[in-house]
């Protein structure tokens, strides 16, 4: 047949269920994944004893069963002709071919510097789940590893790690989520390389955790010592997804853009509730939109801060003018739903620049008008009925 030469095997399997089911690498063991669709028969030799049991169909096993390249059971019954199973064997070599899959034995597929049991034909380095399509589930997934444990967890298969570990370091962290949302969206940055600085300040019982940077970075892990479970709030930075979890007194945090966007203004400011977190108990690493890890410096407020009293103001546009990024710094004195939105000289939006629920305090977004043209613009902020308006000046 094309494509393969007469020296290669095709393997044995065991499988639990019907035709038709699927079934992971995990399942099938790494026994055996040499990259081919399998077809199995009883050998006669006492190995069937033990094997067909799984297909058993209510008083009868078959003979012959097909899987292909996807770990789905295709064809399973007593009798099949010589002719009927080559041409089985044929079409699903065929299919596992044409999906570029196959014929890939001995190859370091993964990328991970050493041929092994997880170099199948369904190894792709980001598909951490092995259904063959990088996208969210495997994002999430990376994402868990990371939570609980990372490259060293015993919840997950050394495949499901190695996928994970996209960029593979030998450690699964904050870089390969952006590296494989990356490779999701179809873009990659140039190397974007910087320093961020982590300042650790008290507010009442609550440790606030700013990270401010030179470079546009769009992922941030963190793993602090914490005497409880604590609750943390990530201020601004809507479009950002936050994961934490707390096993042993160590909590692991994980926080992302879902569409590789920077953290508005390079900036972005934790709130760990009810917990005084110490720089020695403390682990930052952020990283670049491009997925390079940022140079980190450390440094701790011995001010013990207090919150508000906040008036309503829309306070600052910082530059001003400017081209094309300004951040618009504001305070509420109260939780409640806030508009801020900037309108050209006739009255009409230009943009929404955040619309949505807000605790009080002060708080900080970014306007991009990339996409405007230079001239005067007027940015309102609206809470309830209470209302600033300020005037900003874009120059390209």
């Amino acid at each position: 047949m094309d494509g393969w030469s007469d020296e290669e095997d095709v393997t044995v399997f065991s499988a639990f269920m019907d035709a038709g089911q699927p079934y992971s690498c995990t399942q099938w063991g790494n026994t055996g994944m040499n990259n081919v669709p399998d077809f199995m028969t009883d050998d006669g030799n006492g190995f069937g004893n033990h094997l067909w049991n799984w297909f058993n169909l209510g008083g009868y096993v078959p003979s012959q069963v097909f899987i292909d390249h996807t770990m789905t059971v295709h064809y399973k019954m007593n009798g099949l002709t010589s002719a009927l199973a080559n041409t089985k064997i044929d079409q699903m070599l065929t299919a596992c071919e044409d999906a570029g899959l196959c014929g890939c034995s001995g190859l370091d597929s993964d990328n991970d510097g050493t041929p092994d049991q997880c170099d199948d034909c369904l190894n792709l380095a980001g598909d951490v789940n092995d259904d063959l399509t990088i996208d969210i589930l495997d994002i999430i997934g990376t994402v868990n590893i990371i939570l609980n444990g990372g490259i060293n967890s015993s919840s997950y298969s050394d495949c499901e790690k190695e996928d994970a570990d996209y960029n593979s370091d030998q450690i699964i962290n904050v870089l390969d989520i952006i590296s494989i949302i990356n490779n999701i969206l179809g873009s990659r940055s140039l190397d974007i390389v910087g320093s961020a600085e982590v300042i650790i300040e008290t507010f009442g019982n609550d440790t606030h955790i700013k990270i401010v940077s030179d470079a546009p970075y769009s992922g941030i892990e963190l793993s602090m010592l914490t005497e409880n479970i604590p609750n943390i709030i990530l201020k601004d930075n809507s479009h950002i997804s936050v994961e934490y979890l707390t096993t042993d007194n160590v909590t692991k945090l994980v926080a992302y853009s879902i569409v590789n966007k920077p953290f508005d203004g390079y900036t972005t400011e934790f709130i760990i509730e009810d917990e005084n977190i110490k720089a020695d108990e403390l682990i930052a690493l952020v990283g670049s939109i491009s997925g390079h890890e940022l140079e980190i410096s450390y440094s701790v407020s011995n001010d013990v801060y207090q919150y508000g009293p906040y008036s309503f103001e829309l306070k600052n546009v910082f530059p001003n003018p400017f081209n094309p990024v300004t951040q618009v710094e504001f305070a509420l004195s109260n939780d409640g739903f806030v508009e801020l939105t900037a309108y050209n000289i006739t009255g009409q939006v230009a943009a929404e620049i955040y619309s949505g629920y807000q605790s009080k305090g002060m708080h900080y977004y970014t306007w991009d008008a990339s996409t405007l043209p230079t001239g005067i613009y007027y940015i309102q902020l609206k809470q309830g009925s209470k209302i600033q308006t300020t005037k900003a000046i874009l120059m390209k």
